[in-house]
Protein backbone atom coordinates (compact mmCIF):
# COMPACT_ATOMS: atom_id res chain seq x y z
CA UNK A 1 0.00 0.00 0.00
CA UNK A 2 3.10 2.39 0.80
CA UNK A 3 6.34 2.61 -0.36
CA UNK A 4 9.56 3.55 1.51
CA UNK A 5 9.74 4.61 5.15
CA UNK A 6 5.92 5.53 4.60
CA UNK A 7 5.52 1.59 4.52
CA UNK A 8 7.07 0.20 7.93
CA UNK A 9 5.46 3.24 9.83
CA UNK A 10 1.90 2.24 8.44
CA UNK A 11 2.56 -1.37 9.07
CA UNK A 12 4.18 -0.59 12.80
CA UNK A 13 0.59 1.24 13.08
CA UNK A 14 -1.47 -1.43 12.10
CA UNK A 15 0.30 -3.83 14.23
CA UNK A 16 -0.11 -1.96 17.64
CA UNK A 17 -3.63 -1.35 16.58
CA UNK A 18 -4.49 -5.25 15.87
CA UNK A 19 -2.40 -5.97 19.31
CA UNK A 20 -4.31 -3.59 21.20
CA UNK A 21 -7.64 -4.66 19.81
CA UNK A 22 -6.47 -8.25 20.13
CA UNK A 23 -5.66 -7.44 23.83
CA UNK A 24 -9.08 -5.92 24.67
CA UNK A 25 -11.20 -8.66 23.19
CA UNK A 26 -9.12 -11.02 25.10
CA UNK A 27 -9.90 -9.24 28.31
CA UNK A 28 -13.61 -9.54 27.39
CA UNK A 29 -13.03 -13.24 26.99
CA UNK A 30 -11.50 -13.46 30.13
CA UNK A 31 -14.14 -11.49 32.00
CA UNK A 32 -16.68 -13.57 30.54
CA UNK A 33 -15.17 -16.50 31.82
CA UNK A 34 -15.20 -15.60 34.92
CA UNK A 35 -18.48 -14.16 34.95
CA UNK A 36 -20.13 -17.65 33.77
CA UNK A 37 -22.71 -18.71 36.01
CA UNK A 38 -21.51 -21.59 37.38
CA UNK A 39 -18.20 -20.11 37.77
CA UNK A 40 -19.52 -17.39 40.20
CA UNK A 41 -21.23 -19.34 43.05
CA UNK A 42 -19.47 -18.34 45.66
CA UNK A 43 -18.67 -14.36 47.29
CA UNK A 44 -14.80 -15.71 47.39
CA UNK A 45 -15.74 -15.64 43.21
CA UNK A 46 -17.19 -12.25 42.98
CA UNK A 47 -14.00 -10.74 45.28
CA UNK A 48 -11.76 -12.38 42.76
CA UNK A 49 -13.54 -10.93 40.31
CA UNK A 50 -14.03 -7.04 41.49
CA UNK A 51 -10.22 -7.30 42.03
CA UNK A 52 -9.22 -8.45 38.53
CA UNK A 53 -11.41 -5.75 37.09
CA UNK A 54 -10.05 -3.22 39.01
CA UNK A 55 -6.51 -4.65 38.30
CA UNK A 56 -7.40 -4.14 34.36
CA UNK A 57 -7.97 -0.57 34.94
CA UNK A 58 -4.93 0.84 33.87
CA UNK A 59 -4.10 -1.47 31.42
CA UNK A 60 -7.68 -0.77 29.80
CA UNK A 61 -6.55 3.17 29.22
CA UNK A 62 -3.67 2.13 27.37
CA UNK A 63 -5.40 -0.04 25.63
CA UNK A 64 -8.03 2.09 24.17
CA UNK A 65 -4.99 5.11 24.33
CA UNK A 66 -3.30 2.49 21.47
CA UNK A 67 -6.36 1.87 19.46
CA UNK A 68 -7.17 5.63 19.04
CA UNK A 69 -4.01 6.83 18.53
CA UNK A 70 -3.21 4.09 15.78
CA UNK A 71 -6.87 4.35 14.31
CA UNK A 72 -6.24 7.77 13.52
CA UNK A 73 -2.20 7.38 11.85
CA UNK A 74 -4.03 3.96 9.80
CA UNK A 75 -6.95 6.28 8.58
CA UNK A 76 -4.30 9.08 7.84
CA UNK A 77 -2.27 6.70 6.10
CA UNK A 78 -4.94 5.23 3.92
CA UNK A 79 -7.33 8.23 3.49
CA UNK A 80 -5.62 11.11 3.94
CA UNK A 81 -6.83 14.26 5.82
CA UNK A 82 -10.00 14.17 3.79
CA UNK A 83 -13.12 14.13 5.39
CA UNK A 84 -15.59 15.06 3.23
CA UNK A 85 -15.20 12.99 0.05
CA UNK A 86 -14.71 9.62 2.06
CA UNK A 87 -17.73 9.79 4.32
CA UNK A 88 -20.14 9.85 1.57
CA UNK A 89 -18.49 6.61 0.45
CA UNK A 90 -19.59 3.01 1.41
CA UNK A 91 -15.81 2.23 2.92
CA UNK A 92 -16.81 5.73 5.16
CA UNK A 93 -20.16 4.78 6.25
CA UNK A 94 -18.58 1.62 7.51
CA UNK A 95 -15.96 3.19 9.22
CA UNK A 96 -17.72 5.65 10.64
CA UNK A 97 -20.16 3.11 12.23
CA UNK A 98 -16.78 1.45 13.05
CA UNK A 99 -16.11 4.65 15.37
CA UNK A 100 -19.60 4.48 16.71
CA UNK A 101 -19.24 0.92 17.70
CA UNK A 102 -15.68 1.58 19.54
CA UNK A 103 -17.17 4.73 20.85
CA UNK A 104 -19.77 2.78 22.58
CA UNK A 105 -17.18 0.13 23.78
CA UNK A 106 -15.64 3.03 25.13
CA UNK A 107 -19.35 4.17 27.23
CA UNK A 108 -19.35 0.67 28.45
CA UNK A 109 -15.81 0.45 29.81
CA UNK A 110 -15.84 3.55 31.36
CA UNK A 111 -19.37 2.38 32.91
CA UNK A 112 -18.17 -0.70 34.54
CA UNK A 113 -15.05 1.21 35.40
CA UNK A 114 -16.56 4.09 37.13
CA UNK A 115 -19.77 2.64 38.20
CA UNK A 116 -20.17 -1.64 38.07
CA UNK A 117 -16.83 -2.24 39.35
CA UNK A 118 -16.73 -0.34 42.30
CA UNK A 119 -20.55 -1.26 42.78
CA UNK A 120 -19.53 -5.24 42.98
CA UNK A 121 -16.48 -4.41 45.30
CA UNK A 122 -19.22 -2.64 47.66
CA UNK A 123 -22.17 -5.16 47.25
CA UNK A 124 -19.15 -8.11 47.71
CA UNK A 125 -18.54 -6.38 51.43
CA UNK A 126 -22.38 -6.41 51.96
CA UNK A 127 -22.83 -9.68 51.24
CA UNK A 128 -25.33 -8.90 48.17
CA UNK A 129 -23.47 -8.96 44.97
CA UNK A 130 -25.96 -11.47 42.50
CA UNK A 131 -27.67 -7.41 41.22
CA UNK A 132 -23.66 -6.05 40.50
CA UNK A 133 -22.85 -9.19 38.81
CA UNK A 134 -25.39 -9.39 36.33
CA UNK A 135 -24.87 -5.72 35.46
CA UNK A 136 -21.58 -6.66 35.10
CA UNK A 137 -22.60 -9.38 32.96
CA UNK A 138 -25.22 -7.30 30.48
CA UNK A 139 -22.82 -4.83 30.37
CA UNK A 140 -20.08 -7.07 29.09
CA UNK A 141 -22.42 -9.11 26.69
CA UNK A 142 -23.13 -5.41 24.60
CA UNK A 143 -18.98 -4.56 24.62
CA UNK A 144 -18.47 -8.11 23.42
CA UNK A 145 -21.49 -7.75 20.77
CA UNK A 146 -19.54 -4.05 19.54
CA UNK A 147 -16.53 -6.10 19.40
CA UNK A 148 -17.66 -8.24 17.26
CA UNK A 149 -19.34 -5.93 15.51
CA UNK A 150 -16.64 -4.13 14.74
CA UNK A 151 -14.90 -7.44 13.78
CA UNK A 152 -16.97 -7.97 10.93
CA UNK A 153 -16.90 -4.21 9.46
CA UNK A 154 -12.80 -4.51 9.19
CA UNK A 155 -13.48 -7.34 7.54
CA UNK A 156 -15.87 -5.76 5.11
CA UNK A 157 -13.51 -2.83 4.95
CA UNK A 158 -10.49 -4.69 3.88
CA UNK A 159 -12.18 -5.86 0.95
CA UNK A 160 -12.76 -1.81 -0.10
CA UNK A 161 -10.70 0.68 -1.44
CA UNK A 162 -11.41 4.19 -0.30
CA UNK A 163 -9.16 5.24 -3.13
CA UNK A 164 -11.06 3.54 -5.65
CA UNK A 165 -14.93 4.80 -4.52
CA UNK A 166 -13.90 7.80 -4.00
CA UNK A 167 -12.78 8.48 -7.47
CA UNK A 168 -16.08 6.52 -9.09
CA UNK A 169 -18.08 9.40 -7.80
Amino acid sequence: MDEGSRRYWHFLSDIFHLLAAGGWLGALAAFALLLRLKSLKGEEEARILARVLTGFESAGGVIVAIISVTGVVNYLFIVGPNLDEVMLSTYGQLLFLKILLFAGMIVLATLNRFHLSPQLERSVRNGQYSVAVNALRRSMKFEFLMAILIICLVAWLGTLSPEMEMSAQ
